[in-house]
């Protein structure tokens, strides 16, 4: 099969979705045993739930690294590696007996993710002008995994117990591995640079004003997916809803992601059609996602307090705005960042944002509560670093017409058809 055939982009695409998917279900089920964990280890549910606190430390990590892994092994040798860390600790953790041993596990389990930028090279470069679509059906197939993978556990764990449901998740992905190591092709760089010259280059990563932007707008979408993903229920039932209400509320998390993602995909590609600058036009669909996140996100203290559907409203509507700026995201560092950076930045500036996003729960389900005003307004505040980051690409992408840019691709076909002459 031609690589880059439209069939061959769309089967790329998809198996790396399913396999993405795969992963994320298996990582949710932790969640869901926490309890029958806390059970078998003989601790309380509060250190067995510090096991997600580690791998959301070791996921902003492998996020920083996971590219310049994949420059020096290739995308193939990375996710093999991804999927020895996901496994063999997920097989493990119901044996152990021991606490602190879970959390080591579960931080190596959180480098898995190193597996996100070679994903992200397989299809990426097999959809030079559909890049936001492609990455938000990625993100969106993370998504639906982690609510997937949740439910699955949720049927297994109390019929049959933690470790066959480890072992049943355990064995989807492994199956989705295996499709995708024999049958996906990586697409050849353009750009062959030697190993000490990328290791060069990565030092341009931290100088760029584009990877501050991208930081800056994952800070502001982190704290605020991972603040209201869990402190949302509690926050219900401080305002007296009841436990089948909740649900309703926090049912639709998983829908308002994965439309926001797809939705934010479609329109950053749409923007890049009516602006010369693609990393501009990017940024500002972030942009306007991110400010009516900040708005949103100030008055849910006040429209929750109304009545169900209007906590509903206001929930779903910032989760899905929230989403929307991260599907537009995912595009952007292919936009930005030169092709010898593409894999190295793809994921690079996201997990240094990520780093602060285990402090959401703890700082507005903790720390602030029960003053929920207080702890809303967090997500409001940083925010506003969403906004910043999002200005700061566009001042240095700065928004031309399209017509500017068909004039430039013009010449880029003129000056082209030279070189091949000569």
């Amino acid at each position: 099969m031609n690589i880059n055939s439209n069939r061959n982009r769309w089967y790329t695409l998809i198996i790396a979705v399913l396999t993405c998917f795969s992963i994320y279900g298996s990582i949710t089920a932790y969640a869901v045993a926490i309890p029958y964990l806390s059970q078998i280890l003989q601790v309380s549910e509060n250190a067995v739930s510090l096991g997600s606190s580690f791998f959301l430390v070791g996921l902003a990590l492998s996020l920083i690294v996971g590219g310049m892994v994949v420059d020096h092994i290739g995308a193939k040798k990375t996710v093999f590696v991804a999927f020895i860390l996901l496994l063999v600790p997920f097989v493990l953790i119901p044996h152990v007996g021991n606490i602190e041993v879970v959390w080591a596990l579960r931080f190596i389990q959180g480098w898995s993710l190193i597996s996100w930028s070679a994903f992200m090279v397989s299809f990426m470069p097999l959809f030079p002008d559909k890049k936001g679509l492609a990455s938000s059906i990625f993100l969106g197939g993370s998504i639906g995994g982690s609510g997937v993978g949740g439910i699955i556990a949720g049927y297994i764990i109390p019929n049959w117990g933690v470790e066959i449901c480890f072992y049943i998740l355990s064995a989807i992905a492994l199956i989705f591995f295996v499709i995708w190591e024999s049958t996906v092709k990586i697409p050849k760089s353009k750009v062959t640079a030697k190993k000490e010259e990328k290791e060069a280059s990565y030092s341009q990563l931290v100088k760029m004003i584009e990877t501050w932007g991208l930081v800056l707008i994952i800070v502001a979408n982190m704290w605020l997916y991972f603040g209201m993903s869990t402190v949302t229920s509690s926050y219900g039932q401080f305002l007296g809803y009841s436990t089948q209400a909740i649900g309703l509320v926090t049912f639709g998390f998983t829908p308002a992601c994965i439309l926001g993602a797809i939705l934010g995909g479609v329109l950053g590609d749409k923007a890049t059609d009516k602006f010369a600058t693609p990393g501009g036009a990017r940024s500002l669909v972030i942009l306007v996602a991110v400010t009516i996140a900040l708005i949103g996100t100030a008055f849910i203290p006040i429209m929750s307090e109304i009545n169900l559907i209007a906590f509903t409203a206001i929930i779903f509507l910032v989760m899905f705005v929230n989403a929307l700026s991260q599907g537009a995201y995912w595009a952007l560092p292919f936009d930005v960042y030169p092709e010898e950076l593409r894999s190295a930045g793809s994921t690079f500036g996201c997990g240094i944002g990520s780093l602060p996003k285990f402090l959401a729960p703890l700082v507005m389900g903790v720390v602030l509560a029960p003053a929920w005003r207080f702890s809303w307004w967090t997500c409001t505040i940083l925010s506003i670093l969403g906004v910043i980051g999002a200005s700061f690409i566009i001042k240095k992408h700065s928004l031309t017409s399209a017509s500017v840019k068909s004039s430039s691709r013009r010449e880029e076909q003129k000056s082209s058809q030279g070189v091949s002459q000569e």
